[in-house]
């Protein structure tokens, strides 16, 4: 965790414990608003831009998931946050279960949705072709296929207002913070650390998740001690938007138990 800390954006609302919200790569933290203001009525909820999304700074990469992990801590200490649930989406899940892993203690419930482990080797690629694609072409080079792991094709055939909302969003994302997370993604593997984690914990995706499969969230809920896992139908790799009735229920219901 030795790379530079950035202070990373942020909003709180709503009064009680502690429970932070961090988004997915190519968003903000506008993308949890939905469940801000259902868990702000009982609940002091803090949403954070990570490094390089939003309005947090995107300094040069790559980036390490430790260092967005880190920053996240930062900000705990300036607001005196000692304990706090954590709902982490994708790549929120990933720096939420970094956390937990290397910083103990802090996090006391860990919600993780549409999120892995680690990716294959062969996968990489993949990763790589993105930081490419964005660095020659801009941020509209990816946002079609990020649309297209992000949601079914029947949502977005039907909610097209959305769709075009979360398009502009992806577009919005500066390309060196896209990049940076990129390359942390590549840099990240927590399997064999998953034994470390103690809090409750519950695991989400999408049944129809290609982005992060419901293989991949079993495999967390394996090797978490205790963990649950619960898979959501009809929806793909943003099941707190595509579903989010049913995403809600789940994350307040296990929120709710430590009340």
């Amino acid at each position: 965790m030795s790379q530079a800390a950035v202070e990373l954006n942020y909003v709180v609302s709503g009064q009680g414990p502690w429970v932070t919200l961090v988004h997915s790569l190519a968003s903000d933290r506008t993308l949890l608003d939905a469940q801000a203001s259902l868990l702000e009525r009982r609940f002091t909820v803090l949403r954070v831009d990570v490094r390089g999304h939003g309005g947090s700074p995107a300094p040069a990469g790559p980036y390490t998931m430790g260092a967005l992990a880190q920053d996240v801590q930062n900000l705990f200490d300036r607001l005196g946050v000692e304990r706090t649930a954590w709902v982490g989406v994708s790549l929120g899940g990933m720096i939420g279960l970094t956390h937990a892993i290397r910083l103990p203690g802090v996090i006391d419930r860990l919600a993780i949705a549409d999120t892995t482990a680690g990716y294959p080797r062969e996968a990489h690629a993949s990763w790589r072709d993105r930081i490419a694609a964005v660095r020659e072409r801009g941020m509209s080079a990816v946002v079609q296929g990020t649309l297209s792991r992000w949601f079914t094709a029947d949502f977005l055939a039907r909610e097209s207002a959305q769709a075009d909302h979360f398009a502009q969003m992806i577009a919005a994302t500066p390309v060196e913070g896209f990049a940076g997370c990129c390359e942390a993604i590549i840099g990240y593997d927590v399997s064999a650390e998953l034994g470390h984690i103690r809090c409750p914990t519950l695991v989400m995706v999408g049944a129809e998740d290609q982005a992060t499969p419901p293989a991949m969230a079993q495999a967390l809920a394996e090797g978490i001690e205790g963990a649950r896992l619960h898979v959501i139908p009809g929806a793909a790799h943003q099941a707190s938007v595509e579903r989010g009735a049913e995403f809600n229920a789940q994350l307040g219901a296990f929120l709710e138990e430590a009340r």
